[in-house]
């Protein structure tokens, strides 16, 4: 199996190489599927466009921990935070979506998803971080994948 990435919601062109690219829609086990046997295989690893460890990035943290936490109840695949940061010597980081290319060798699932207006009726008080939740049957999975070059 070629290494898979993961990415929610972004992709940016750095993730694409000059060439052709295939994109296809996945059905939720397939999705599935695919993340688990990659982890198995230690050839899986989570990207973000976003610093989820930054203080400022508190909103985008939530949003990513609400969908990765729908991932699990809904879907039956487990994800951690720990599946989208790299290690150095005395640190821990995201991994950047931007260090991601699709070629023969790597291919880039994003997952996207939609939002509901949360239950009013069991919210005391109402801001902007509960006002929306996801809609766990609004997840969708997109594979992307580099066409081979024939010679």
């Amino acid at each position: 199996m070629t290494k898979l990435f993961l990415s929610f919601w972004h992709v940016q062109l750095e993730n694409f190489p000059e060439g052709a690219v295939s994109r296809r829609s996945l059905k939720s086990a397939e999705a599935r599927e695919l993340i688990l046997q990659a982890q198995s295989e230690g050839v899986f690893q989570g990207a973000c466009a976003d610093d989820l460890f930054a203080p400022y990035k508190e909103t985008e943290k939530r949003k990513h921990d609400e969908l990765r936490q729908v991932l699990q109840d809904d879907y039956d695949i487990p994800l951690s935070v720990s599946d989208f940061s790299t290690k150095g010597e005395d640190y821990v980081t995201v991994y950047p979506l931007n260090f991601v290319t699709v070629s023969n060798g790597s291919s880039l699932m994003v997952v996207t998803c939609g939002y509901t207006f949360s239950d009013f009726d069991e919210i005391e008080t109402l801001d902007d971080t509960n006002m929306f939740s996801i809609a766990a049957d609004s997840v969708n999975f997109c594979l992307f994948e580099a066409i081979p070059v024939q010679h």
